[in-house]
């Protein structure tokens, strides 16, 4: 793995999210390398450090940081930030509670505001748990939706119930024959009807709407989901990269 050229000036940025570590080098706007791991070796990070060039990094952590990737984060030769929610914005945020709103939303739609800018853009982060969230034309962050990811949707049924048995999530059959599939089609059919039915009714107040989808489950629910998207499995790397120049600028 490595960037275009060892003379390349590049922006190294991490997201630790509660099930995986993302981790992204830029070069300006592009991503030049990306890669989504289960858990990267500190000593992998130590390496990185050394091959690329790097003049600045963003991490944001909704999982655990290691003590060890901390510390290097802390006595890289380089300006190194940390997402959190007062760090000033590239677009207005009409949230409520800004302080709940979680850093990979903000990141999002960071992310929404470099694909299509000056447009209404609908991010759909299909996770632990499925975000839906809208950022209007004039870089409008109006707020967005929050429902369960389809190993949430599995996982509650068989706990909640007696007998109800813990099924994989995953595309199957509309009809069930057995309680297995049953359990299967409502997890992952009635998930897409859930997406499809929020996408429609977003395209009702916009004539005009661009649909993001991201996130871990993006290639098991992409090619379901009736109405069209853009498929970006590196968005919040993409936002947390633009989030990171927005700061470079105001210095």
């Amino acid at each position: 793995m490595g960037a275009n050229s060892k003379t390349d000036l590049m922006q190294l940025v991490i997201d630790i999210g509660n099930t995986r570590v993302k981790c992204g080098l830029f070069s300006d706007h592009g991503l030049q390398w990306g890669m989504p791991v289960s858990a990267m070796e500190d000593h992998e990070f130590h390496a990185l450090f050394q091959r690329e060039d790097i003049h600045a990094a963003i991490f944001s952590s909704s999982g655990q940081l290691s003590n060890d990737l901390r510390q290097l984060l802390e006595k890289a030769r380089f300006p190194v930030l940390e997402l959190d929610h007062s760090m000033p914005l590239p677009f207005r945020n009409h949230y409520l509670t800004p302080e709940s709103l979680g850093l990979d939303r903000l990141a999002n739609v960071a992310g929404a505001q470099l694909l299509f800018p000056e447009q209404n853009s609908l991010v759909i982060d299909v996770g632990t748990c499925i975000t839906y969230d809208l950022l209007e034309a004039g870089m409008e962050y109006k707020g967005g939706i929050i429902s369960p990811g389809l190993e949430m949707r599995a996982k509650a049924m068989n706990h909640f119930t007696a007998r109800l048995p813990k099924v994989s999530a995953s595309a199957t059959d509309l009809l069930g024959v057995t309680t297995e599939q049953a359990l299967q089609s409502g997890t992952f059919n009635a998930c897409i009807a859930e997406i499809d039915g929020i996408i429609k009714a977003f395209n009702k107040r916009y004539n005009s709407l661009n649909v993001i989808m991201t996130g871990g489950d993006l290639t098991t629910l992409q090619g379901h989901v009736e109405n069209s998207i853009f498929a970006r499995p590196y968005l919040q790397l993409e936002g947390l990269n633009e989030l990171l120049l927005y700061q470079l600028s105001r210095l």
